[in-house]
């Protein structure tokens, strides 16, 4: 890659491989496998968001399986005021 890789894998088929660059963008590559090794131009198919986890593609290679870390929010606190107010009614 001319813009460097953090991963590559083959696509089920073994028709392209794919490529995750630095900036987290998906690169298509396809692959004609004969005599010679050719590699056709590659396209970006995807930007992953900054903050995944993990990838996959699916068999079928139509869609990615892409882990995304849940928000982490702190729990929120509920006060109940004057709650014995209606008891003795």
């Amino acid at each position: 890659s001319k813009t460097g890789a953090l991963f590559a894998t083959w696509a089920q088929g073994g028709r392209e491989i794919l490529v995750l660059r630095p900036d987290f963008g998906i690169l298509s590559v396809p692959v004609e496998i004969g005599a010679d090794l050719r590699l056709g131009a590659p396209q970006l198919l995807y930007l992953m968001p900054s903050n995944f986890t993990g990838w996959s593609p699916t068999h079928d290679g139509q869609r990615f399986l892409v882990e995304i870390p849940v928000e982490k929010t702190a729990p929120g606190i509920s006060v109940a005021v004057n709650w014995l107010a209606g008891k003795g009614k």
